[in-house]
């Protein structure tokens, strides 16, 4: 296992992500990041690029190149999907019962299966405000009540004492750091 922090942040996508992310690096700024999906094009420093959506995870990290607040003298992102893909330097196999909920929360079981003892989770709402990319005034209709059962399963057992959320549902689920 690599030499980490025992703390990392799981940054989600959530509308507030950047005063989200903000705040977790206050409490805990030496952490490790995990990027979930688009957000990794946004925070500087990434140790890994999780999805659930593979075909993501190569141009994610390619595009990264792009962008001057990703070069902060990192080394490029690990990638991490449950499945083999072009651009996926890991395959982390989701829960034997199949239920993978979120790319947010197939993050927090890589986190977890890494070895980090704590987990903050900024940009992770789950209550259907939307992504802090989408347009303006864009409705947003995404089925949280579905993806809500796995989190609340978890909150129950992988995630319960290790686990805790700065803003939204899931802060009201895990509590906050």
């Amino acid at each position: 296992m690599s030499q980490h922090t025992p703390l990392c942040v799981v940054a989600g996508s959530g509308p507030d992500f950047f005063k989200d992310f903000e705040r977790a690096q206050a409490i805990a700024p030496e952490a490790d990041v995990l990027a979930v999906n688009m957000t990794g094009l946004w925070v500087p420093k990434v140790k890994y690029l999780v999805s659930l959506h593979a075909a993501l995870l190569g141009p994610l990290r390619s595009l990264r190149t792009e962008f001057d607040w990703c070069k902060q003298g990192t080394s490029a992102p690990a990638t991490v999907c449950h499945h083999a893909h072009p651009g996926v330097d890991e395959v982390f196999p989701k829960p034997v019962q199949g239920i993978a909920g979120t790319s947010s929360l197939f993050a927090v079981r890589v986190a977890l299966g890494k070895g980090y003892e704590r987990v903050i989770l900024a940009g992770v709402p789950m209550d259907n405000s939307g992504r802090f990319f989408d347009p303006p005034n864009a409705p947003h209709v995404w089925p949280h009540e579905v993806d809500r059962g796995p989190w609340q399963l978890a909150a129950q057992d992988e995630c319960a004492g290790r686990v805790t959320s700065v803003s939204g549902w899931t802060a009201q689920l895990l509590g906050e750091p």
